[in-house]
C-alpha cells in the first residue's frame, strides 16, 4: 500500500497536512502533530514529511481564493486612527 503522502494525481503537492495525531523525534527535535490544529501543515520536502509520510496527505484548501472586499473603509464603518 503506498504511503498517504503520495498524491493521487499528477500535480506536485506543495503543502502536506497531518492525518492522525502523533509525536515523534527527528534529528533531536520533537514533533507533535494533531490534525486540524495549528502547526499540522508542512511544505513539501520537510524532513517530518519525508520521515513519516504515513502521517500526511496532500493539503486541500477549503477555498481556492477569497475576493477582496470592494467597499472602502468609510462605507463599511471601519475605525480609523
Amino acid at each position: 500500500m503506498p504511503a498517504k503522502s503520495t498524491p493521487d494525481n499528477d500535480e506536485e503537492v506543495l503543502i502536506w497536512e497531518a492525518t492522525e495525531a502523533a509525536t515523534f523525534e527527528l534529528d533531536g527535535e520533537t514533533f507533535s502533530v494533531v490534525p486540524g490544529q495549528p502547526g499540522t501543515t508542512f511544505r513539501a520536502g520537510h524532513p517530518a514529511v519525508e520521515a513519516r509520510p504515513d502521517l500526511f496527505k496532500p493539503f486541500q484548501p477549503n477555498y481556492d481564493w477569497a475576493p477582496r472586499n470592494q467597499s472602502s473603509a468609510a462605507t463599511r464603518g471601519a475605525r480609523t486612527r
